[in-house]
């Protein structure tokens, strides 16, 4: 095969999976190793490890070494070839830990190794490819520019173990909160076990901590003027308001001289005094706990879902903490 009929026909096969292509690939549509040796030389193909080589139409970038490794794993299929699962024979290899962090944006991380989560024992002869075994459920996938990585709340109950260092985990924390699709609720019950062996009573004792060291998710800090005014209206609402005795006043201090008309006037009055009173002294309330308690606050309003759902929640919780399925071993 010419040498620019094999470039065609190897950035036809890369354009789907960001411009890489394996030895097993192309030999699959007909580009031998030979003629890829002689792309090699010419410089029309770069190699980026062992059996995986980058096309002109390729991008530089942090994750193009990973997505290099995650093809290495299964070099003869195609990548978007890899995200369908049947039953229980998916056997595909998922990126996950902090590998899944870096292409998620979680976090400040500098992954040291390739990261990878497979159902079954595997090594590997690259140094810097560490496998993980453990079944993975259909919500725990996801897909993220055409590569298969565990989901975001998979990701940090991986990383939430004994040694990790709890000042980058909270920020991991924190940029999960900030999905909109992550349920704070359900991500604290599949935390509960990690939390506990990390001292910490509950997953949600975990991550008002880590709020606590990170700040809090920007969606929420960026709201945060509308959750004080939500917040003083509720109170405001269901504060009570004094109960005056208007039967006593009326006969003690000569009131009952004034005429029905001006005296259902004058409740009305008092009463609305009494009312602004209260609004006056819920809103300072909250202005003076709004600083020291915010990371509570914007907890408790991520975590706390709507009436309707709360209930189906409750029955859910009563069966216990969710722990994540499955038992993991490193390779």
């Amino acid at each position: 095969m010419k040498a620019s009929h094999a470039v065609t026909t190897l950035e036809e096969l890369g354009a789907s999976q960001w411009g890489l292509i394996t030895t097993a690939q192309a030999q699959a549509y007909g580009v031998s190793r030979v003629t890829l040796g002689r792309l090699r030389e010419a410089g029309m193909v770069h190699p980026l490890r062992r059996g995986v080589y980058a096309l002109p139409s390729s991008g530089q970038g942090p994750l193009q070494d990973l997505r290099a490794a995650w093809l290495a794993t299964n070099p003869a299929v195609l990548a978007e070839d890899r995200f369908h699962r049947t039953g229980e024979s998916f056997d595909e290899v998922v990126v996950s830990h902090l590998s899944a962090a870096a292409v998620h944006g979680l976090g400040d991380v500098m992954p040291t190794h390739h990261e990878f989560t497979t159902p079954r024992r595997r090594t590997s002869s690259h140094p810097d490819v560490v496998f993980h075994r453990r079944t993975l459920d259909a919500d725990e996938l996801s897909i993220v520019d055409g590569l298969l990585v565990t989901s975001i709340e998979r990701t940090v109950t991986d990383l939430c173990s004994p040694g990790v260092d709890l000042d980058h985990f909270a920020e991991v924390v924190r940029d999960a909160l900030a999905h909109g699709h992550v349920d704070a609720h359900r991500l604290a019950n599949a935390l509960t076990p990690g939390a506990k062996r990390l001292g910490f009573s509950t997953g949600a004792a975990l991550i008002e901590e880590c709020l606590e060291r990170a700040g809090l998710p920007a969606p929420v800090v960026n709201t945060l003027p509308l959750w004080h005014a939500a917040l003083v209206r509720q109170l405001q609402q269901a504060m009570p308001l004094p109960k005056m005795d208007f039967t006593a006043l009326w006969s003690s201090t000569g009131l009952n001289a004034l005429p029905q008309s001006q005296w259902r006037q004058l409740q009305e009055s008092m009463q609305q005094i009494a009312a602004e009173h209260v609004r006056a002294a819920t809103s300072d309330i909250v202005k003076q706990l709004a600083i020291p308690s915010m990371p509570h606050l914007g907890l408790a309003a991520r975590m706390t879902p709507p009436i309707s759902q709360r209930v189906i929640d409750d029955e859910h919780d009563a069966a216990g903490p969710a722990v994540p399925r499955g038992r993991e071993d490193v390779a």
